[in-house]
């Protein structure tokens, strides 16, 4: 969680987690062991914050349909797309499904 008022996160705290995953994956001398994808779990509204994301070692963002519009929502797809994250589209009703299918 990044979002810093109600969440009390940051993201300090997702650049700590990506550092920390990354160090346990590597400690394994097999080879074996993958990092776990980061995600950067917030309201983001802007590309402004899929670069933050991106900067801090999120490999991917939550975008919620239910508070983006639907060309925000498709211009951030296409944003988190070009920076090489597949972002997770939030859904909680059908007619929700419908727009991020769009």
């Amino acid at each position: 969680l990044t979002e810093e008022h109600w969440f009390k996160g940051s993201l300090d705290d997702l650049t700590e987690a990506r550092l920390q995953t990354t160090a346990w994956a590597a400690k394994d001398s097999n080879g074996n062991r993958s990092r776990p994808a980061i995600l950067r779990k917030d309201f983001c509204i802007s590309n402004y914050m899929i670069a933050e994301a991106a900067a801090a070692g999120a490999d991917t963002i939550l975008l919620i349909v239910a508070i983006t519009p639907l060309t925000l929502l498709r211009e951030m797809i296409d944003y988190a797309r070009s920076l090489g994250m597949e972002p997770l589209v939030e859904v909680h009703a059908a007619v929700e499904l419908d727009v991020a299918l769009e």
